[in-house]
């Protein structure tokens, strides 16, 4: 342990005394260096070239940290051929030179790619082809270690051919995992330039050393699967979703290891993000994605952390995809994304009711999909979420497009249900409560108010044009019983009102004087109940018309119906 923290303490003090030369110091220095390996031409003088490489990749990686977009710094090192050093060096059978070679070459291609007109040599190529085959554990790794990162910039692939044969080999056959891992860091770099047939080959071994693995190995495994999707998606997106990762990651959600779930749904939902998301979601449908969630709703029912997980991304995949099957509405899942919506345990779950719009939005059968959603409770919980004053309906608009899908639904649909429904939820009542309030907040209130004009507008319009917003200095209009208005300028309680229901009232001859019957009253109540018009909302409208009458029937009405201009 002491040694190696004084190789750290002697390395630190080296870079110390370096960052504060000039960089054509270090080249300087640099080139020196290169200059006296060209000269060492026996084996017995080897040990001198591992002391010059150690030396070198100390001053090309200060020489990288300076200045690395550095042109003169380019030329250079380009120009002392030392493509052809290093490949020379890598030439002798000797791991310990091999590994620190290799180590200086990574540095230095970071370099060098930035210079467009920078192109690795056949012979350098081949050579390190050869050394992703050596016996040695540290020269593959500081091989692969390599060619990722020139690969990186697609140089390789594009410009020299890669011979993929060796990295194909280390993933199907290699056993040791940090080896391994490094294969597939090199194969996500050329998964979208390879060939179908090798592209199976490592697909199929990947995916079947998923299915052998837990834990992190495994969580490791799922996301470099997902980064392999992500980087043929940008290329393929047909050949990405249908090469078989999406069936692969909806199998580990199976596992009983809640890591290697947690990151399969973290998948799932990056996935789901892509441009043109619409086939991503289907192949995740056709591979069971929805029954899988439900049984392992079932499974993990009392683990907080992973069941909203498991809702949002049933809600997500659900909403991404077109005409989603009303038959798996009917699953668990969605029950419980409904009943989820306004627990405050699991907070943020709002933009559930968006995903919920956009399944019935989507399907085809929308009478059905309402009536699934219905039974599990929708409109009570549209209903609950927005009684709730510190909801900010100004940012989640899904909230506000539901209600709509539903008010619609109603207004054109032969089953009362839905209707029924939404006048008992009071959910009028309840936005009508927003607008009202003096601590609300203006955003909300902005919505609210948005929300009845254009949603609940069937109910605060009335057949006669002569019931306007009321004006207390107006002239009363003795036709209507109703003082006169200015058109366009809606009061906000008359408009907020089940006017549906005042509408057949107001249409009645001499209403302000019946509405001091106690029997009409009663009347009118069975008569709204009839029309389901809920007992509160029958009040309410009373209320309203009581209101009115306060402000228009003076103490000079002649018993007959006319209102005459008097004090009350």
């Amino acid at each position: 342990m002491n040694e190696i923290i004084k190789s750290k303490f002697d390395q630190n003090s080296t870079l110390l005394i370096l960052s504060n030369m000039r960089s054509n110091d270090i080249m300087k220095e640099l080139i020196k260096h290169l200059e006296d390996l060209k000269l060492l031409t026996t084996d017995a003088q080897l040990y001198k070239a591992d002391e010059i490489w150690d030396r070198l990749l100390v001053l090309i990686l200060e020489l990288y940290n300076q200045n690395r977009r550095s042109t003169d710094a380019l030329q250079r090192l380009q120009s002392i051929e030392l493509q052809d050093i290093i490949t020379k060096y890598l030439e002798y059978n000797r791991p310990s030179l091999q590994v620190k070679v290799m180590e200086f070459t990574k540095v230095f291609l970071s370099i060098v790619h930035y210079d467009d007109q920078f192109k690795i040599s056949h012979r350098l190529s081949n050579q390190i082809v050869q050394l992703m085959q050596s016996p040695s554990r540290q020269v593959k790794m500081a091989t692969l270690n390599a060619c990722t990162e020139l690969l990186s910039y697609r140089r390789w692939s594009e410009e020299n051919g890669f011979d993929i044969k060796p990295m194909v080999e280390i993933i199907v056959h290699e056993s040791d995992q940090e080896v391994l891992e490094l294969a597939i860091d090199l194969f996500l770099e050329v998964c979208h330039n390879i060939d179908d047939e090798n592209f199976g080959i490592v697909l199929s071994r990947l995916v079947s050393r998923l299915e052998s693995y837990n834990g992190s190995v495994a969580a490791g495994f799922i996301s470099r699967l997902k980064t392999i999707f992500c980087n043929i998606y940008r290329h393929d997106p047909v050949k990405a979703v249908e090469c078989g990762i999406i069936p692969a990651v909806v199998n580990t959600l199976r596992s009983v290891d809640q890591k290697v779930i947690y990151e399969s749904i973290v998948a799932i939902r990056s996935l789901c993000k892509h441009a043109g998301c619409e086939i991503v979601s289907a192949e995740f449908i056709r591979s069971g994605l929805i029954q899988t969630l439900s049984n392992l709703y079932i499974r993990w029912t009392g683990s907080s952390v992973l069941k909203p997980h498991m809702i949002e991304i049933a809600g997500r995949v659900a909403s991404n995809t077109r005409y989603f099957p009303v038959s798996l509405v009917r699953s668990l899942i969605f029950e419980q994304l409904t009943i989820s919506m306004c627990n405050l345990n699991m907070g943020g779950f709002l933009y559930l009711f968006g995903y919920v719009n956009n399944m019935i939005e989507k399907s085809k059968n929308k009478a059905e999909m309402i009536k699934a959603f219905q039974e599990y409770g929708i409109v009570q919980q549209l209903n609950t979420i927005i009684s709730r004053r510190s909801i900010d309906l100004y940012d989640y608009n899904g909230i506000v497009k539901l209600i709509k899908t539903l008010v619609d639904f109603a207004d054109n649909h032969p089953d009362s249900s839905i209707c029924t429904e939404l006048d008992q939820g009071r959910i009028f009542e309840s936005l009508m409560a927003i607008v009202q309030s003096d601590t609300a907040d203006y955003r909300n209130k902005r919505v609210a108010e948005q929300t009845i004009e254009m949603y609940f507008q069937h109910r605060v319009n009335v057949a006669s044009s002569d019931i306007q917003p009321y004006n207390d200095n107006a002239e009363i209009d003795m036709k209507s019983g109703m003082a006169g208005y200015t058109h366009g300028k809606a009061r906000t309680l008359v408009e907020m009102q089940y006017i549906q229901y005042l509408q057949c009232i107001l249409c009645k001859p001499m209403w302000w004087i019946d509405i001091t019957n106690q029997h009409i009253v009663e009347q009118w109540k069975a008569d709204s109940l009839d029309r389901n018009i809920s007992p509160s909302t029958f009040n309410l409208a009373l209320e309203q018309l009581g209101f009115f009458v306060k402000q228009l029937v003076c103490n000079g009405s002649d018993g007959f119906g006319t209102i005459v201009p008097g004090t009350c």
